[in-house]
């Protein structure tokens, strides 16, 4: 899972496109509660874990460059 989760995370285009239309959904059902006169403070608390869960997607998964070998191979 780890690996496909480094996959996706290092494609910023489908990443992005996934978390609007997330966002998207939210904001429609939001809006759909509004009108309705229900309570929707809680929808707030929605898209702040879905915010975090990418931030800790991104601190998790991302693929860091391999160090570099500093050894002086002029020699």
């Amino acid at each position: 899972m780890n690996n496909l989760l480094e996959v996706f995370n290092g494609d910023r285009n489908t990443k992005q496109a996934l978390k609007e239309f997330m966002l998207s959904v939210i904001e429609q059902e939001a809006l759909q509660r509004i009108f309705k006169g229900e309570d929707v403070s809680h929808i707030r608390d929605a898209k702040l874990l879905l915010d975090k869960t990418f931030e800790e997607l991104d601190n998790a998964f991302t693929i860091k460059p391999k160090p570099r070998d500093t050894t002086n191979q002029a020699r």
